[in-house]
């Protein structure tokens, strides 16, 4: 399924749709999964708030459009307006739903304290760019977002360390399309355990396609934490269709990945940030 189907909820009811005991987190926290679902046409936002005392560890948007049936412009923590001022309450989706089909979305949740790094960035109008936030030192990437234009990826990263792993930073690839937007934000969402890292690469997209399901898998016996997706892409050609945590049958991260170009096979990645 396009979203994890652990529940659903109505706009007018606002109850969380789904919340699930997982594996531990680093700490020896429990995880919850909460999972909002609404459906509408055109512009629009969806919170999935985490439990009274949680805090938000990553998240991400299923939806049951196909290729092109929607665009998503922002994935990212937000927060509720209590003391603390973190976006650490939940997790926030901005799409243009064309399909006008069900979309949701999806937080994973905990009692451990996190970091919440983020960072403003511009891009040039008519094209793609990148903005990216890097952790504090002693700290490692367990999950990350944007808010921008059309994204095309939302992934971890590697920074000047010698560990070559993507525990360093978060990335966002976007592009103004037909948003028109040239500023954005890069979160990160960062902890002092270094989680352990999956990559699945993607086979070639067909053109004007949706590559099916690609997931990252994390090994067995392992919660998946975050995660990320992208395509290998540039201004209109790709861009990010639904990115998910996976609470099912398995531990993994999920997408779908849009490819726009009419000419050229495109393909991407998914990453799994797993509990070490």
């Amino acid at each position: 399924m396009r979203v994890s189907g652990k529940g659903s909820c109505a706009a007018a009811c606002a109850t969380i749709a789904a919340a699930l005991a997982l594996a531990a987190a680093p700490a020896g926290a429990a995880i919850t999964h909460v999972e909002i679902d609404k459906t509408f046409t055109g512009p629009g936002s969806i919170k999935a708030p985490c439990p009274g005392g949680s805090h938000v560890i990553s998240g991400g948007m299923g939806t049951f459009n196909g290729y092109g049936g929607i665009l998503l412009t922002g994935s990212y923590p937000y927060d509720g307006g209590d003391r603390d001022a973190k976006p650490d309450d939940g997790w926030k989706v901005d799409v243009t739903n064309r399909g006008g089909l069900e979309t949701a979305a999806d937080a994973l949740c905990s009692k451990q304290t996190w970091r919440y790094p983020s960072a403003d960035f511009r891009f040039p109008r008519f094209d793609d760019g990148t903005g990216t936030v890097a952790c504090p030192s002693g700290t490692h990437v367990v999950g990350g977002g944007g808010r921008a234009g059309t994204l095309i990826g939302l992934l971890p990263g590697d920074g000047k360390d010698s560990d070559k792993s993507p525990d360093d930073r978060f990335a966002v690839h976007t592009e103004s399309g037909a948003t028109g937007k040239t500023k954005g934000t890069a979160y990160a969402i960062c902890g002092k355990s270094k989680p352990e890292y999956v990559t699945t690469k993607t086979g070639a997209i067909g053109t004007h396609e949706e590559g099916g399901e690609f997931d990252a898998e994390c090994p067995s016996g392992s919660a998946v934490l975050g995660g990320g997706a992208g395509m290998n892409v540039g201004h209109r050609d790709g861009a990010i269709n639904s990115l998910f945590p996976r609470v099912d049958s398995i531990q993994a991260w999920g997408a779908y990945l849009d490819n726009y170009d009419i000419a050229e096979l495109h393909s991407g990645k998914v990453v799994a940030v797993c509990q070490s």
